[in-house]
């Protein structure tokens, strides 16, 4: 009589048998740091369910409902009647008016009797603090709903958030790759003698200064590829990495523009490589926000077949 373990074991070893080496790039390759195969996708199971109830959370990506561009030396009508500047999906008709001065400071002028609320006091006059360069926003509140501003790169913007939002209710989850350890890789770390500076570009084409520590370098099916790791220019160096990275699923299977991996800090010249938990950028699940797209350089030319899809599932 087989076992539990003995079962999954042979299934697994079933399923990679079945993939050919026209399909499959580790058809000559052996797991990496042999670990509980079991227990690794217990891990990332768990690890996809946290991520799906983040999102479907009230401060989720899938909460927004409107977003916009705004200019220096303008002002503009806010809320929700037909003919504002800045037109909002909800609440009340007339907001306020916004105004952006020369060098981008944003000041707001509050109607009597909306109900909108900053910092929990009706709104009157007020500066607002955009969002971005880790500095934290001055969020405008009316019902369910939440109105800020926020700076990408030289890029002055809004958005509006709503925690009954139809796409936050609607969204079931997110299409997978399947589970595949061999997608787990060991890299090895080569830290830059200092930060790299690097350009990278937004999902709107506006330029966002970004630093590389190093890079990473691995081995597929005997070939060798590497990734740049990346972390925003105004922020301290973090130990952990982040790669921004797309390959030869991107616009087919999973989204063009990028996907996302984050790793643990490096450990004896080794990093893993996870791209089991390879996910999409918020602008994927939002055309309201903005995102860093992958550069050139974390192009790979492979098929990683791991991770998100860009296929979602509601209602």
């Amino acid at each position: 009589m087989v076992s539990m373990k003995g079962a999954f074991l042979l299934s697994l070893a079933l399923m990679l048998a079945a993939c050919t080496p026209a399909n499959d790039p580790f058809a000559n390759d052996a797991l990496q740091h042999p670990y509980d195969v079991r227990q690794y996708q217990r891990d990332v199971e768990q690890w996809r369910t946290q991520r799906l109830a983040r999102l479907r959370g009230p401060q989720g990506w899938l909460s927004y409902v409107g977003s916009g561009r705004l200019e220096a030396g303008t002002t503009y009508s806010v809320g929700s009647a037909p003919d504002s500047d800045v037109r909002l999906p909800l609440g009340p008709e007339r907001v306020g008016r916004l105004s952006i001065d020369a060098a981008g400071k944003a000041t707001i002028e509050g109607y009597p009797g909306t109900g909108v609320t900053l910092n929990g006091q009706p709104l009157r006059g007020a500066t607002l603090q955009p969002a971005g360069d880790g500095k934290e926003a001055s969020r405008l509140h009316f019902g369910s709903a939440e109105f800020y501003l926020v700076r990408i790169g030289n890029v002055l913007g809004w958005r509006c958030r709503d925690t009954n939002a139809a796409l936050r209710r609607g969204f079931r989850g997110i299409e997978h790759f399947p589970v595949d350890p061999r997608w787990r890789v060991v890299a090895r770390w080569k830290p830059f003698p200092r930060p790299a500076p690097a350009m990278l570009l937004s999902s709107i084409g506006t330029p966002l200064p970004a630093v590389a520590p190093g890079e990473a370098e691995f081995e597929v099916g005997g070939r060798h590829y590497r990734l740049q790791a990346m972390q925003d220019a105004s922020e301290p160096l973090s130990p952990n990495l982040f790669f921004i990275f797309t390959d030869l699923t991107g616009g087919r299977e999973t989204f063009g523009g990028a996907r996302y991996l984050n790793a643990s800090a490096p450990r004896d010249g080794e990093v893993v490589l996870d791209f089991n938990r390879a996910q999409n950028p918020p602008c994927a699940l939002s055309r309201h926000v903005v995102c860093p797209i992958a550069p050139a350089v974390n192009r790979l030319e492979l098929r990683v077949t791991a991770g998100e899809k860009y296929q979602f599932v509601a209602e």
